[in-house]
């Protein structure tokens, strides 16, 4: 019993991916806007618009769009009256799927199984934020009447 306990154990470990136990094929999104009334739309590495909402977008992204590719994003924030902020989300490979198939999943977890579910892959955003919880406040554009009141700075 005992001996094929271990053999179970050891053919678990042998067959699966670190990163995809760890990570999931998914990751979540989660990010709210300021003002409330912002509308935020998460965009497919070509363009194609996956969802959009005002306010708050939460979204189960893929963390892959094929065998040995990570999914890349772009999230556009908008309102009118302030400045439109861009944020690229870009796939990483997974600590756990480097360290953790070195000492638990081996070669299948690193060629195979991580790669095909995409959890080798984790999402971040190019502001350092992490994703499960964003939040961007928008700036206000300057108005006619802001710019007639400003004074040029000299920059010696």
């Amino acid at each position: 019993m005992k001996l094929m306990k271990t053999a179970l154990i050891s053919i678990v470990m042998f067959v699966t991916g670190c990163s995809s136990i760890v990570n999931g094929s998914t990751q979540p999104l989660k990010i709210s806007a300021t003002p409330d009334a912002a509308t935020i739309r998460l965009l497919s590495k070509n363009g194609d618009v996956l969802k959009e909402q005002k306010g708050r977008l939460d979204y189960l992204m893929k963390r892959s769009t094929g065998y040995f590719e990570g999914a890349d994003y772009t999230l556009e924030i908008s309102y009118d009256g302030y400045q439109t902020q861009t944020l690229e989300l870009m796939s990483t490979a997974s600590g756990w799927y480097i360290g953790g198939n070195l000492f638990f999943g081996g070669l299948i977890g690193w060629l195979i199984v991580d790669p095909m579910t995409g959890g080798m892959w984790v999402i971040e955003a190019s502001n350092m934020q992490e994703t499960d919880e964003m939040n961007v406040t928008l700036l206000k554009d300057a108005t006619e009447e802001m710019m007639e009141k400003a004074v040029q700075v000299s920059m010696n």
